[in-house]
């Protein structure tokens, strides 16, 4: 299974399905997960973060703007999920691809660690949105 982002809680949560239910999964790819039960101090960058995107958009068009608030709509439906959600430890190879901007959170790969059994860990020179076509083709 791969999961890519916010992908990433669906696909280890697919898992953990699968292994509760006695099927094999060979491997697990997380590409770039944000953490999950995000603390506090982090909420308020985004939030911060999300202000000047908001500020930033006040210049777009009616048209572009609606795309906006969608967009936006569903990633704050993700991000609450992302905090709500805690995942149990999952026994499962995982192979984790981290961009170096999450990488420096203090902590990061140590969580995820603590429920991933990662088999290995690769750090990205690129940001995350640079993960995804064009950027990247396999």
């Amino acid at each position: 299974l791969l999961g890519f982002s916010f992908g990433v809680h669906l696909a280890l949560e697919a898992a953990r399905q699968f292994v509760a239910a006695g099927e094999e999964v060979a491997h697990l790819y997380a590409v770039d997960p944000p953490l999950f039960r995000t603390p506090a101090t982090f909420r308020q960058f985004l939030s911060r973060a999300r202000e000047e995107v908001r500020n930033f958009v006040l210049g777009l068009s009616p048209e572009k703007e609606f795309r906006h608030h969608r967009c936006r709509t569903q990633i704050l439906r993700n991000m609450r999920a992302r905090d709500q959600y805690d995942p149990q430890p999952l026994q499962v190879p995982t192979t984790l691809f981290v961009t170096r901007i999450r990488e420096a959170i203090p902590g990061y790969q140590r969580r995820w660690q603590s429920v991933l059994n990662v088999s290995s860990a690769t750090i990205l020179d690129v940001p995350h949105h640079m993960i995804v076509e064009p950027h990247v083709q396999v």
